[in-house]
């Protein structure tokens, strides 16, 4: 099964006042086997889903230090009709979510 949407707890970010889209797109510790499949990447804040973006190009933050090898995205984004479908199959979504998990991987099925 390919992963097509990743999703992101972003509540600490937008904490530190980053709009949804600074909060989702940055320094992610990713498998960069995957970014190939991504289509959305989704924010949750809070077990609410509430932002969505389709990344256009993935970039490694740094080579070297804290932040070494996580990702970032730049992306549009997505309709109010595509958030609403994530929205409404958000329970199915944030189940992907493992303990203590910063971001989760579902399938584009999981929202029919």
């Amino acid at each position: 099964m390919k992963e097509e949407i990743v999703l992101f707890k972003i509540h600490r970010a937008l904490e530190e006042g980053k709009s949804f889209y600074e909060a989702t797109r940055a320094h992610w510790r990713m498998d960069t086997r995957r970014l190939q499949h991504i289509q959305y990447a989704v924010g949750v804040d809070r077990g609410k889903i509430v932002c969505a973006f389709r990344p256009l190009k993935w970039e490694t933050v740094l080579e070297d230090g804290p932040d070494y090898k996580r990702k970032h995205f730049e992306g549009v984004e997505v309709s109010d009709e595509v958030l609403s479908q994530f929205q409404d199959a958000e329970l199915k979504l944030l189940a992907k979510f493992g303990a203590r998990k910063e971001l989760a991987y579902a399938s584009l099925t999981d929202i029919d």
